[in-house]
């Protein structure tokens, strides 16, 4: 099959395994860096380039998607995309997918990881549903979920998602047509939509509860200019009552903190690695 791949480093795994599986990727529409976004584009870059697969990091237009199927393209493939992909369906390519790190309609929206751990949910997964002109709207076309204990980190969802969306594409790329013709609506009296975090939205306050500082810890990320991936692992809080001003930093050595909040102490790591050094999962 024929692909053009629409994404960047996210959902990078799903690159290498439609590659791995014998497809041909005849173009690749990327990201520019947006922080926010986790969508670093180092690898799905070095990738192309190596294979020689043209690059596209403008807005597709109609005229881009009618150039794909001129090329017989035969699936659009969007995972981390930031674009909205223009009405392909009036170009004649057969399929249009998306790959969207949440249990659709659930978590519709650019980024659905922070939220899931900020408001406490008990399960979350993978969606993979046709393109609409309305954001993650489309007809779910496979899914897969995951059970969570209340201790993940967003670096345990960003890999656990990676691993869902290799699973799904492989799973529609060997019989595209019959999971295209069995797609279902979503509902959309159950859709809620989460709309992009601000940089200061799930920011941890420590004068507030434990619980709350806690989620807040589990679900931060942050790429610095660099390129430089910064999140906190091994997160944990109790009650204490103690001299210390919520915030003051009680001890830290080698990236590991003892904090004080209003109630309590709340001890994590905070850990930073380099994107080209980032072990994807399968």
């Amino acid at each position: 099959m024929k692909i053009a791949y629409f994404g960047g480093d996210m959902f990078y795994p799903c690159m290498e395994s439609i590659l791995k599986n014998g497809h041909e990727i005849i173009a690749l529409f990327t990201n520019k860096q947006n922080p926010q976004v986790y969508n670093e584009t180092h690898h799905v870059y070095q990738q192309a380039k190596l294979l020689g697969i043209p690059i596209y990091y403008s807005k597709p237009t109609d005229k881009s998607l009618r150039d794909l199927k001129k090329n017989n393209c035969d699936l659009i493939l969007s995972a981390g995309y930031a674009y909205k992909v223009p009405k392909w369906e009036e170009t004649g390519i057969k399929y249009a997918v998306n790959v969207h790190p949440s249990l659709l309609p659930i978590g519709a929206g650019p980024a659905p990881l922070p939220y899931v751990i900020v408001k406490g949910h008990k399960r979350t997964g993978c969606t993979l549903h046709k393109i609409s002109q309305e954001w993650d709207a489309g007809d779910v076309l496979l899914q897969k979920s995951l059970p969570l204990f209340g201790n993940e980190n967003l670096e345990d969802l960003f890999c656990n998602s990676q691993k869902m969306a290799v699973n799904l594409v492989d799973h529609f790329l060997n019989s595209p047509d019959t999971y295209w013709k069995n797609g279902t609506p979503q509902s959309m009296d159950d859709r809620e939509y989460w709309p992009m975090p601000g940089a200061l939205d799930f920011k941890a306050n420590f004068a507030d509860d434990l619980e709350t500082i806690d989620r807040c810890l589990r679900a931060h990320r942050f790429v610095d200019i660099n390129g430089n991936i910064e999140f906190i692992s091994n997160v944990s809080t109790w009650e204490k009552k103690h001299k210390y001003y919520p915030g003051e930093i009680i001890s830290e050595k080698n990236g590991v903190h003892l904090v004080a909040s209003s109630s309590g102490k709340v001890f994590f790591k905070l850990n930073k690695i380099k994107p080209y050094k980032y072990n994807y999962f399968f």
